[in-house]
């Protein structure tokens, strides 16, 4: 059975990249990660978005970066640089974090390495017992939403919202602040001008000290929800790149959206809100006196 639901993801995979390569990205895998054939199996399956490349073995998943140098897109304002390696350092945080603190069902974490001058690659296990919720058909999306939502409710948001902290940002406090895909390309509005190259985001602590930021998985699309095909019982939450402490409505819940109008909606509603956390509207998170914050420092706390 289990080898029958890797085939169908399989499949899905292989049309995916189908349907990528259709849309044109104009990307040159110069790139690929290298594995051993006898440990991580052959290669399966290889797809390339915007910026990522993703290869599917017969016993791990790798996931690397898209560079600049293989994409027309690199000087676009939704290329996100220089935070861009932090992403999968970020993942592969998130991976051990949740894997030690919760029951939350995750890729296991099996490596991140640099290879070909620095460039970054994340390695997970296989998950084969599962497929895409977006993968499955209209009728059975339908059927497996209420089994999903309840699951997402009872026992995966509850432990992401018991570990808190009085700061924004990965697990990893030494890496970059990577928010929501929906605020890359506003970066200007909240950089200062000569950071605009750069494209930094600012840290944000709470306003009174008290850790009210949880985490967040901020892309909990259906893409990113592994389900068992029969029983549409949860198999793993996998993408955690842009994971981390946030307040706590960040993390939106896409997997209820039925289409891409409602998942624009979504997005939109709370886009504004987003944004002021970082602009100086949301006051009641920015600290007036940043200094303050480097006394205080960060910590971790679960209710």
């Amino acid at each position: 059975m289990e080898s029958q639901i890797f085939d169908r993801h399989l499949q899905y995979l292989r049309e995916e990249a189908i349907m990528y390569q259709s849309i044109d990205y104009s990307i040159d895998d110069k790139y690929p990660p290298r594995t051993d054939p006898l440990v991580d199996g052959r290669l399966l399956a290889r797809k390339t978005t915007r910026y990522v490349s993703h290869y599917c073995y017969e016993n791990v998943f790798v996931k690397r970066m898209v560079q600049a140098e293989e994409s027309d897109r690199a000087k676009s304002e939704w290329f996100p640089r220089p935070s861009h390696a932090d992403r999968l350092r970020n993942e592969a945080a998130a991976l051990e974090f949740l894997a030690a603190n919760t029951t939350i069902p995750v890729p296991k974490l099996l490596g991140l390495w640099e290879q070909d001058g620095g460039r970054l690659y994340l390695k997970t296990a296989v998950v084969k017992d599962g497929v895409e919720m977006f993968s499955l058909s209209d009728e059975d999306q339908a059927r497996a939403l209420p089994v999903v939502a309840e699951e997402m409710e009872r026992a995966i948001l509850p432990q992401l919202r018991k570990r808190r902290r009085n700061r924004i940002g990965s697990v990893d406090p030494s890496l970059s602040i990577i928010p929501p895909v929906r605020l890359w390309s506003n970066i200007k509005k909240v950089c200062p001008p000569d950071d605009e190259g750069k494209r930094t985001w600012p840290v944000v602590f709470s306003h009174d000290g008290t850790d009210e930021f949880v985490f967040c998985h901020n892309d909990l699309r259906r893409a990113n929800i592994l389900v068992d095909p029969t029983t549409f019982h949860i198999v793993s939450i996998i993408d955690w790149e842009m994971s981390g402490f946030f307040p706590p409505d960040w993390d939106v819940l896409f997997y209820k959206a039925n289409t891409q109008l409602e998942y624009a909606k979504m997005t939109q509603a709370v886009l504004a809100d987003n944004l002021a956390l970082f602009s100086g509207a949301g006051q009641k998170y920015l600290e007036p006196k940043v200094e303050d914050n480097k006394e205080r420092g960060d910590r971790d706390r679960v209710e």
